[in-house]
């Protein structure tokens, strides 16, 4: 699931237009719903997938979209399962995600990539999780993302 405010693309008012839409893992838009101008993505979510056949079909939430109503919807209505992205939006479960044991879960899997002037190494954790008081959640993953910018040596980590 993701929106994107469609370059070039106005209405007749000036506004521009802005779409939510469902796509597979191969970039196929599966469903799409353009997203008024006086409401926003959240309200779009459900209509976007209504009519999708979702049966154990693992959906993306981006950050806007791990929400609460939007995991039990998926689970319990569409008999999907979802990957949520939890950052500052979600400052408690943020908090309760950053309390677990990461320290004592060995990575599942690193990769390294040498992308145009950067170098990347990610490692991924991932353990079970109980009363993260968030609907259906089974499984927390952790991404950490290290950069570095070869001409200038700067290094980044980013930890999702």
């Amino acid at each position: 699931m993701d929106g994107r405010t469609v370059r070039d693309a106005r209405r007749a008012d000036g506004t521009q237009v802005h779409l939510l839409a469902a796509m597979t893992d191969t970039g196929l838009v599966a469903a799409q719903r353009e997203v008024d101008g006086m409401t926003d993505e959240i309200t779009v979510f459900r209509p976007v997938l209504a009519e999708l056949d979702l049966t154990d079909t693992v959906v993306i939430l981006d950050v806007l979209h791990s929400q609460t109503a939007h995991a039990r919807f998926l689970v319990e209505d569409k008999g999907a399962h979802y990957i949520a992205v939890i950052k500052a939006n979600q400052p408690l479960l943020q908090q309760r995600l950053k309390r677990l044991p990461r320290r004592d879960v060995p990575p599942l899997g690193k990769t390294s990539a040498t992308a145009p002037g950067r170098d990347e190494n990610r490692r991924v954790k991932t353990a079970t999780v109980v009363d993260l008081d968030f609907p259906h959640a089974a499984q927390a993953v952790q991404i950490v993302r290290r950069r570095r910018i070869i001409t200038t040596g700067k290094v980044t980590l980013e930890r999702v």
